[in-house]
């Protein structure tokens, strides 16, 4: 296994950029298990999230903080719950338009302008 934390330990020269990506994946993971979503959720950074909604949701996204001069951010988002989501305008979705929501859905979501625009993707639905 490559531990990408040291490269002295690896043995691996890897940029700071390349350590910091690694790193904020790892220290970035936000999961919300089982959550009573009802109204608005603002999706933090993190590189998941697992979220139920109970109630019609209205998502909103935080703007990613900048990393040694980043300005991209993607994260995964496990999506279940019998309603409707309803996303933000800034998503631009794969294919011009929101995908149809089957419980449970996985969406990817990347921006590369600091959070202005989110470029978004099903990734799968209905898993059983």
């Amino acid at each position: 296994m490559t531990d990408f934390s040291d490269p002295a330990v690896s043995g691996q020269a890897l940029s700071s950029g390349h350590m910091a990506h690694h790193e904020g994946l790892a220290d970035g993971l936000f999961e919300v298990a089982s959550a009573s979503v009802t109204g608005t959720y603002t999706v933090p950074q993190g590189a998941a999230h697992d979220v139920t909604m109970t109630g019609s949701t209205t998502f909103s996204f935080t703007a990613p903080t900048s990393t040694i001069g980043t300005v991209s951010h993607s994260f995964m988002l496990r999506l279940a719950g019998a309603f409707t989501p309803t996303w933000p305008a800034s998503v631009k979705w794969d294919g011009g338009a929101a995908p149809t929501y089957t419980t449970p859905s996985l969406y990817v979501f990347t921006t590369l302008d600091s959070g202005t625009t989110w470029l978004g993707s099903q990734v799968g639905r209905a898993f059983a």
